[in-house]
């Protein structure tokens, strides 16, 4: 039974906690609009997440910064007999979900709600079926009544547990469907390939023909290629010639610049001959005068003479040297000789002095015209030793050249012999060829080539055909199997489609799903006309519809005739409604064996006459507090006589508040 709920931020409530532990019957009062449905709506929300809206954070209040939080607390629960309290909200963005089982923690987000559905034994769509009866004009809130046929017959077919069936049938009508599809296919093939199929045997013979055409072409080719062989024969003794010839040909230009280069090379030989013994004769002139130059002073002699003049050149410098200092000494005795020294001798130093260093310059003079003399004559010894070693390379020069020459000459001889013989025989050749028999052989292989040709085109024409026909013969037998094979396929898709359309039938809403579902409609039928015949006469039956999906809908068959849900009255809606959907509940409940503690009525006293009003009292009290151990009803008025809790919810600027009276 339902105890506590507690909202926050949720929708038009900004904190509501209403508190209705123990009561058995509770009516939620208040004027359209102030969010009487609402506070109801936060039941189903947080046990399934369910509600009228799509995206989760348009539950929350404006101005609540997108958060909000609904929690519902349930005592003696019917499977367990404990405390479940559910809380289900938004914070910082994010979603979350909780559920305790007295007050130890089960399950979180998106297991909650199977969680909750294992305790209560119901899911969303069967708590909407068992304990939301909601008499608005939304579809949402039935899905029997307020829906289209379809939608009336998916219902039932869930509640009675052949949805399966129609799945079933869906399935192997989509396998029919494409079995036809198949066959039309296989159909086509078929027509198109008796079409394109040709005739094997002909295609045979043709084969036959052509690979007769094909040996007599082999028969000519080999005639000819024995014929080709003998001409090849005969023209490889000309291409030798030929061969030759051109040798030879190449042969004589070579030995012909061979004797070109020679003649040059004759010629330089004997120009450096020439040469040589001109820069012979003249190196032996300058070694010549040379040697009579060295004969007539000699180094050694000159050397002497140096020798001497360097030491008279020493004497004389000391002597002036001595003489220098001594008239420059101021004392009147020599310190040598300790002879008396007058001016008169220091005039005559003086004057030796000068006439020492006249002397001293001539020396020098001297000196310096023999080393320059002394230096000529050794390098004119130097010249005459290279001349020496010049005149024997020369000699050794002109020696090794007079020989080349010999040999050049030979080979030259040689070479003259050799082109004479290879002009001679390159003669004989060129009249060889010349000769009519060559060009007589030439032409016959150019017609046998030609033939040849001819005769391999041909047999590649003929090959071509043979491979095309061989292709033709296997693609052929290939198609007929495959023409044989569509055919039997087609055969065992028809036997699978009329197997398919057998099934097709029985797995149709008029088959076994509607056989399954008479008990169904038959009980539905007989525990709603039940109820609604405690304050009015009248069936209420299930009835086929037809259209472009298959359907049902409920009608009341009374006094005034058969009318469906839309074409009743207020009060008799009121009245035919509940009546459908306890019938429904009792059988759900009956067929999953478990306690419905809770039935929740929206909008179900509005605008009600009297008369109407006081059966839905009688309903209230008669029925429904029989069957749910808890009935909750939103109205407009209190109904203290009837509910041992009222809920007010009034609107304070535009945030909803309930509270109990």
């Amino acid at each position: 039974m339902l105890s506590v709920i507690t909202l926050k931020d949720f929708i038009s409530y900004e904190y509501t906690k209403v508190n209705i532990h123990g009561a058995k019957s509770v009516v939620v009062v208040g004027d359209n609009g102030v969010g009487k449905s609402t506070l109801l709506e936060a039941l189903i929300f947080a046990d399934y997440g369910i509600g009228r809206f799509q995206y989760l954070n348009e539950y929350a209040r404006s101005n609540s910064g997108g958060s909000f939080e609904v929690e519902v607390i349930r005592t003696d629960v019917p499977s367990t007999g404990n405390i479940l309290r559910v809380c289900r909200g938004m914070k910082d963005g994010k979603g979350f979900a909780k559920v305790w089982l007295d007050d130890v923690l089960k399950a979180k987000g998106k297991e909650v709600s199977t969680y909750v559905a294992e305790i209560t034994g119901l899911d969303a769509d069967s708590t909407m079926l068992t304990s939301f009866f909601g008499l608005g004009d939304n579809d949402r809130s039935d899905p029997l009544l307020k829906v289209l046929p379809s939608k009336c017959l998916e219902t039932l077919q869930k509640i009675a547990n052949v949805f399966i069936y129609t799945k079933f049938y869906k399935r192997v009508s989509d396998d029919l469907k494409s079995v036809k599809r198949s066959m039309e296919l296989l159909e086509n093939s078929i027509t198109v390939m008796q079409k394109v199929v040709e005739d094997v045997p002909t295609l045979k013979k043709s084969l036959e023909k052509a690979k007769k055409g094909e040996e007599l072409l082999i028969t000519r080719l080999s005639a000819l290629r024995t014929k080709r062989n003998e001409l090849t024969a005969e023209e490889e003794k000309y291409q030798a010639i030929v061969r030759e010839r051109d040798t030879l040909q190449e042969r004589r230009k070579q030995l012909r610049s061979i004797g070109e280069r020679t003649a040059k090379e004759l010629g330089r030989l004997k120009n450096d001959i020439e040469y040589s013994k001109g820069d012979l004769d003249e190196s032996i002139e300058d070694r010549e005068s040379l040697q009579s130059e060295i004969a007539q002073d000699s180094v050694e002699q000159l050397s002497d003479i140096i020798g001497t003049l360097t030491s008279a050149v020493s004497s004389k410098q000391t002597m002036k040297k001595l003489k220098s200092v001594a008239s420059d000494i101021q004392t009147s005795t020599c310190p040598l000789c300790e002879s008396p020294i007058t001016e008169k001798t220091i005039k005559g130093w003086q004057q030796d002095i000068i006439k020492l260093d006249t002397e001293l310059k001539k020396l020098i003079s001297d000196k310096t015209t023999k080393g320059k003399e002394l230096k000529d004559l050794l390098e004119s010894d130097k010249r005459l030793v290279a001349l020496k070693r010049d005149i024997k390379n020369l000699i050794a020069s002109i020696e090794n050249d007079k020989a080349k020459f010999g040999d050049t000459k030979s080979q030259r001889t040689l070479n003259d012999a050799a082109l004479n013989k290879a002009d001679a025989r390159y003669t004989t050749l060129c009249k060889r060829l010349n000769s009519s028999g060559y060009s007589k052989v030439s032409v016959d292989m150019q017609a046998v080539n030609d033939r040849t040709e001819t005769y391999q085109r041909q047999s590649g024409a003929v090959k071509q055909e043979i491979t095309t026909l061989q292709d033709s013969i296997a693609e052929n037998i290939k198609r007929n199997r495959e023409l044989k094979s569509n055919k039997q396929e087609l055969f065992g898709s028809k036997k699978t489609a009329k197997a398919l359309s057998i099934l097709v039938d029985a797995w149709s809403r008029y088959g076994i799903p509607l056989n399954l579902l008479k008990d169904l409609t038959a009980a539905i039928e007989d525990r709603a006309t039940a109820i609604y015949q405690e304050f009015d006469s009248g069936m209420i039956l299930v009835q086929d519809v037809e259209g472009n999906k298959p359907g049902v809908r409920f009608i009341l068959k009374d006094r005034k005739g058969s009318r469906s849900f839309g074409g009743l009255s207020l009060g008799e809606k009121v009245m035919f409604y509940i009546a459908v959907r306890v019938a429904v509940s009792q059988i759900i409940a009956a067929a999953r064996d478990i306690k419905v503690d809770c039935l929740v009525l929206d909008e179900g006293m509005g605008n009600l006459s009297p008369k109407n009003r006081d059966n839905l009292v009688r309903m209230i009290n008669k029925v429904l507090r029989k069957i749910f151990p808890q009935v909750i009803l939103t109205s407009h008025t209190e109904l203290p006589e009837i509910f041992d809790r009222t809920i007010q919810v009034e609107v304070d600027g535009d945030v909803s508040k309930a509270r109990v009276l």
